[in-house]
């Protein structure tokens, strides 16, 4: 029994130890400062860089490395010892007591000034004893005094404090003050309790098992299996909290920035000026085209000093409607902007957890656009934070494809914002209602560009185009920007270039129809009748499949090379983009057309499913891209018997697997809850199998209507 007694008391400081090590990890989250590293029972092994110091080398049961893991690169490094008592946790610490941490300390500063200056050791290390005890307050005065120079308070206690490090005075009152002493740490049970507040700072729910998992780290860290690599970092505590860096930046905004030639907006200060002011959402609209996406990339480039602006993207370069791109989801775009206020010390991370809903996502959310808003008005009580959403109606269009009751645009444009926040929207105004703007929302309507504003556009290209040059392409363009940018990006000369706007003004997609419509034309014209066949094959697949469309995919459907689809894309040019290996359309419009134009009929959909059914063997993309097809086809029973089995799916790569067989899913319980009968066994039955779906893959399958 009396063995007993000894052990579990020692077993109390193993686990205060992990505990506190634990609470240490999570600043390594975005957000928190520079921190890089934490290590547990001993320091880092890339510290050294082959200069291995041992001094001290047992004392540090936790290390801290700010900035970088080497010594020589390290902004600050911080050697922490712990001592927890369950006993004596009243009772004070003296000198005596501390004598073998100073000791072990003192040396290892000693081998610090035999490779660095005085003052960059003053700098970049810190000695630190942290215990739930109290320090003896004579203690803490002879330390204090060590370090201050002043005439000491309690001689013999210096004398010995001085003694125990083994340097001259000089010396040891350089170490005393890179040392702290901290006492009245909380103890084990508080520790604990205290991890577990902490994490729930980070996550939108209440994850029961976040914090064993993070002390288990700890605890297999402190182990000899990491002997050799004692250090956590940022991944190792994602890993933790099940997540990955990937998806606390799972929508990063993919709006090309202004450059010196993008043409600043008459209206843009007054918009501006209107959002800072404004209380309310503002709805900025725009008839497809006009340059809402340059307006906003430029608004949020031109906040007042002391405000920020986050520009959220929920186009993403046509990339929404892609199921592993999706962008109008809670967990997609106020994860994405939450941890862009991280990044920028404004609040916590937030990180996303398998199973939280909407209603948890956002009240996460806006307890970070809280802590955002009162740090930036404790520096400037004049200060904002502006939120711009661009495109916020494809995220409702993105909503209603994937049969969901809503994006996170109708959530948060509804929202009780905390005081300091503005919110900017932006939109086609024809699709403005979809977002469910409140009742006090302001409109602006974002304006083609005026006669000036074409003026410099076309003389951009054309210095030496005249005033009648400059009406023409105005009232040819339906001064329209993206027109005039598609029109004159095909470099002709100029009144041949006006010659293919006219000879009418046209509607904004009519314009954008007829110049697509020409350039697809010229190019079958200058090819065979084959490669007309292939051309067409290629804008078929392109309207049918969801960007990022491979090349190799698109060359096998048509029946031609992999070059032959990339000299197609460089030929056709703007708004067709090729990306890598993949090609994608640059703006809505151009989507849109295409979708329409060479959008097949059920046979020609048929054929198009027979060639692309035997590229899902090796490809990921087509056997990701099959079951929306199925459905799309009504071939429903194929469809579900697909969803049940393993035909198909990718074989070298398990997240692509996992990824295919989410889709698979999702569409067959779309076609499941749709062709559903009202009986309650057969509604039950199709309930239970989403409940089994939903514990293998989260809350990433469609809701049920």
């Amino acid at each position: 029994m009396a063995g007993q007694d000894l052990v579990r008391p020692s077993r109390d400081g193993d686990q205060f130890h992990y505990l506190w090590a634990a609470r240490q990890c999570l600043e390594l989250l975005p957000g928190g400062n520079d921190l890089v590293a934490v290590t547990v029972e001993g320091p880092s092994v890339d510290e050294a860089a082959g200069d291995v110091i041992e001094a001290g080398e047992q004392l540090i049961d936790v290390g801290l490395y700010y900035g970088a893991e080497s010594r020589a690169e390290a902004r600050l490094v911080r050697y922490v010892q712990l001592k927890h008592s369950t006993r004596r946790s009243l009772e004070a610490w003296t000198a005596s007591g501390l004598e073998k941490t100073i000791r072990g300390f003192a040396r290892r500063y000693g081998e610090l000034l035999k490779r660095y200056a005085v003052h960059e050791i003053a700098q970049r290390f810190l000695f630190e004893f942290t215990t739930n005890r109290p320090i003896d307050s004579r203690l803490k005065e002879a330390l204090a005094d060590l370090v201050s120079g002043a005439a000491a308070r309690h001689p013999d206690l210096r004398h010995s404090l001085v003694e125990f490090t083994g340097l001259n005075e000089t010396v040891a009152s350089q170490f005393f003050s890179l040392f702290a002493a901290e006492g009245g740490e909380e103890c084990l049970w508080a520790q604990r309790n205290l991890l577990t507040q902490d994490i729930s700072a980070y996550l939108p729910d209440a994850d029961y098992d976040a914090p064993v998992q993070l002390k288990e780290l700890v605890t297999r860290k402190a182990t000899t299996e990491f002997e050799s690599n004692p250090s956590i970092r940022r991944h190792d505590v994602l890993r933790a909290l099940k997540a990955t860096e990937e998806q606390l930046q799972p929508a990063p905004c993919l709006i090309r920035g202004p450059t010196h030639t993008t043409l600043p907006r008459e209206q843009e200060q007054e918009i501006l000026r209107t959002l800072l002011a404004a209380e309310s959402p503002v709805v900025i609209h725009a008839e497809g085209g006009v340059g809402k996406s340059v307006l906003a990339s430029r608004l949020a480039l031109s906040m007042p000093s002391g405000s920020e602006a986050v520009l959220y993207d929920c186009f993403g370069d046509g990339l929404y409607r892609n199921a592993l791109h999706f962008r109008h989801r809670h967990r997609d775009a106020l994860v994405q902007i939450a941890n862009e206020l991280a990044a920028r010390g404004l609040c916590h991370p937030l990180v996303p957890t398998p199973h939280a809903d909407t209603k948890q996502y956002m009240r996460a959310f806006l307890q970070r656009l809280t802590q955002a808003a009162q740090l930036l008005t404790a520096r400037n009580p004049e200060s904002r934070l502006c939120l711009i959403i661009d495109a916020a109606d494809n995220a409702e269009m993105a909503a209603e494809e994937q049969g969901e009751p809503t994006s996170f645009v109708r959530d948060l444009i509804r929202a009780p914002l905390p005081a300091g926040i503005r919110l900017a929207l932006t939109s086609r105004t024809h699709r403005r209602s979809r977002l469910g703007a409140p009742t006090e929302a302001q409109e602006i309507e974002l304006h083609p560009f005026s006669k000036s504003e074409s003026a410099r556009h076309l003389r951009g290209f054309y210095p030496e185009a005249s005033d009648a040059d400059v009406a023409e392409f105005a009232f040819l363009s339906s001064s329209n920007p993206r027109v005039q940018a598609l029109a004159l990006s095909r470099r002709l000369p100029l009144q041949e270039m006006l010659k293919q706007l006219g000879p009418e003004p046209t509607t904004v997609d009519r314009a954008i129809g007829e110049l697509l419509e020409a350039a697809i034309a010229r190019l079958q014209d200058q090819s065979g009748a084959f490669e007309a066949f292939q051309i067409n094959f290629i804008c078929q697949g392109l309207a049918v499949l969801r960007p990022l469309v491979p090349i190799s995919v698109l060359a096998q459907l048509s029946g031609t090379s992999e070059s032959a689809v990339r000299s197609f894309a460089l030929d056709f040019g703007r708004p067709l983009l090729l990306k890598g290996n993949s090609l994608h359309f640059l703006d809505e419009p151009a989507e849109t057309w295409f979708r329409e134009r060479f959008q097949p009929d059920a046979v020609a959909l048929t054929r198009f499913l027979e060639r692309l059914r035997p590229l899902t063997a090796k490809s990921s993309y087509a056997a990701a891209a099959l079951p929306q097809l199925l459905l799309q086809a009504e071939r429903l029973d194929e469809l579900v018997e697909l969803a049940l089995s393993e035909e198909g799916l990718p074989t070298e790569n398990p997240l692509e697997r996992r990824d295919v067989e989410l889709q698979r899913l999702t569409f067959a319980l779309t076609d499941i809850a749709t062709r559903a009968t009202p009986e309650d066994e057969r509604e039950w039955g199709v309930r239970r199998w989403r409940i089994e779906v939903e514990q293998v893959f989260g809350d990433s399958i469609p809701t049920l209507t």
